[in-house]
């Protein structure tokens, strides 16, 4: 794909190497090849693995027609039937072919925990993913951990991940560097279910 300005980019690791080249800042440059390892298996993991247990949690998992609908809501009467079935079609498609859509709605929440417990265990108590600053690697796990903890509902996934108190207290300190607007009345966590252990 061109990497010209004022085109498109299809995959967020090209942004944002795009990115730090155009002007000139790296958000990795103190990191070693031990946290650079680190930082592409949990991305490796959110993006190929938990991203299939997320969306079926979104779409497919308990809640889910309600969620579709809320999303095709502002569309025509007849295109919302449409869009509706095709996008369903698809996305049952897509995620029995990537794999995790062979198994039931269980097996499915149970690993999309799995890999929620993983993350919680390797971000421990430091402030950020990868230690006392953040990178890269943040802006990834925030987009997957933002998109989860906040989801209100009986969605088992997600309620799990906002359960997760160092993962809840991540997000909300990355919100509140980066987004402070958005935190005055932000949800409790559910705090319903068990941490990794």
């Amino acid at each position: 794909m061109d990497r010209g300005r004022g085109h498109p980019h299809g995959d967020s690791s090209i942004i944002i190497a795009h990115l730090s080249e155009r002007y000139g800042v790296d958000l990795d440059r103190s990191l070693d090849a031990d946290a650079k390892a680190r930082a592409l298996v949990i991305q490796r993991t959110l993006e190929e693995h938990f991203h299939q247990a997320f969306e079926h949690q979104l779409f497919l998992g308990r809640g889910g027609s309600a969620r579709l609908a809320e999303l095709v809501s502002t569309l025509p009467l007849p295109l919302r039937w449409i869009v509706s079935r095709v996008l369903i079609s698809q996305l049952r498609k897509q995620l029995y072919q990537r794999g995790l859509g062979r198994h039931d709605e269980s097996e499915i929440i149970r690993q999309g925990k799995a890999d929620l417990d993983a993350l919680s265990v390797l971000l421990g108590e430091q402030p950020y993913v990868l230690g006392d600053q953040p990178s890269s690697i943040d802006a990834c796990v925030l987009g997957f951990l933002g998109v989860s903890v906040y989801v209100e509902g009986d969605k088992p996934l997600f309620n799990y991940a906002a359960s997760l108190d160092n993962l809840y207290r991540y997000c909300e300190r990355m919100r509140g560097r980066y987004f402070p607007e958005t935190v005055a009345g932000a949800p409790s966590p559910p705090g319903s279910e068990a941490g990794p252990g």
